[in-house]
């Protein structure tokens, strides 16, 4: 299940890649059109927060959902914090700077959990 996620995660970034510009007319104007650019940092980085997401039944299967909480709590703070003051200083590239900054921590926890319970005790 996470090798067929992360291939249709790489079809779309290798579509928004060649073709961000014409979707973002498609469904915006040529106002927001400039910020095109930035659909295909925007699928990496949620890419990577929903790649936890699909780790989560490996989780619940052993019976140890509770884990999961504090990855949640602490990428969900992060994202606050970091989409809040990267805006700030560097505009709307900061947003997804802070959600990959979140996406990351949490991909990687997640993964690290799954790593540490399938350790033989």
């Amino acid at each position: 299940m996470v090798g067929v996620y992360i291939v249709a995660i790489a079809i779309l970034i290798i579509l928004f890649t060649n073709f961000h510009y014409q979707l973002m007319l498609l469904i915006s104007n040529v106002r927001f059109a400039r910020f095109s650019f930035l659909l295909p940092w925007l699928t990496v980085v949620w890419g990577l927060f929903f790649l936890g997401q699909v780790l989560f039944p490996f989780v619940s299967v052993v019976n140890k959902p509770r884990s999961y909480i504090l990855p949640k709590l602490v990428s969900s703070g992060v994202a606050v914090m970091a989409t809040f003051y990267l805006s700030l200083k560097i505009g709307p590239v900061g947003v997804v700077w802070g959600l990959g900054l979140a996406g990351l921590i949490y991909a990687m926890w997640c993964g690290g959990i799954i790593l540490k319970l399938l350790k033989p005790s």
